[in-house]
């Protein structure tokens, strides 16, 4: 890369080598030296344009978000189902685990780092609240096992009234914890990949776990649409992938 009069080209330079060493080694085995060996930049170039690691560290995950974020945008643009821009959705973020060092990095950061970095916690918290979002769009349009808002709420056998605030907070906790599950293998889906055999890619592992969902997940009667709505996506960035 060649490199610019005020330094940016060596920054990126510093930066891309980071993302490369912590995507292979992990965040704890990334050492400095091997971040400039990798570079081939000074320790004093390094340090010029980065604090410490943890500041390396935590711009990658900057970067990771905002290429996220591009992705999410993308898939909330094809109008959709909500279910079914999620499922697109975390396939094209493993896609892109699979083909982004910085995503690849970033992803195994939010694995190996708590929640004490600002960046991190903020990061964990605004997939979950994404993919939280759509899973509740999901069930006011009737996609989701359990019914939507349109519904008559169940009637409460003590008070006689509908307890709709109790069943929306019951609701509410139940697709915060199917998000969290959701995130977990859209991140751990390269782990796997490279763990189960026969699986050739992050792509693969994601679609095998949203078929391991669908049953509990949608009524019975949508199961086949998105049974086709996953292999479909999965299909597509697959084909995405391919040099």
């Amino acid at each position: 890369m060649m490199r610019n009069d005020d330094g940016s080209g060596t920054r990126q330079e510093i930066l891309g080598a980071a993302a490369e060493i912590i995507g292979t080694y992990g965040y704890f085995a990334a050492s400095v030296d091997r971040i400039i060996t990798l570079a081939q930049v000074a320790p004093g170039e390094l340090y010029s344009q980065f604090d410490s690691k943890d500041a390396l560290a935590q711009e990658i995950i900057a970067v990771r978000d905002q290429r996220a974020a591009e992705v999410r945008r993308a898939a909330a643009s094809s109008g959709a189902p909500a279910l079914e821009t999620l499922i697109d959705e975390s396939m094209a973020l493993a896609a892109l685990r699979d083909s982004d060092v910085f995503c690849l990095a970033g992803d195994r950061l939010l694995r190996e780092v708590d929640d004490t970095w600002d960046v991190v916690a903020a990061s964990r918290t605004r997939d979950r609240a994404e993919f939280a979002l759509l899973l509740r769009d999901a069930r006011r349009e009737g996609h989701l096992a359990g019914g939507s808002e349109g519904q008559p709420d169940a009637v409460d056998a003590e008070t006689g009234g509908t307890g709709t605030g109790g069943r929306e907070g019951r609701a509410q906790a139940q697709e915060d914890a199917l998000a969290q599950v959701v995130l977990a293998a859209v991140i751990g889906a390269g782990v796997s990949a490279r763990a189960v055999r026969d699986a050739r890619d992050a792509v693969t592992v994601l679609e095998r776990l949203w078929l391991l969902l669908l049953p509990g997940l949608v009524p019975e009667h949508l199961r086949p649409r998105y049974i086709d709505a996953v292999g479909r996506s999965a299909r597509l960035h697959r084909r995405q992938q391919l040099p």
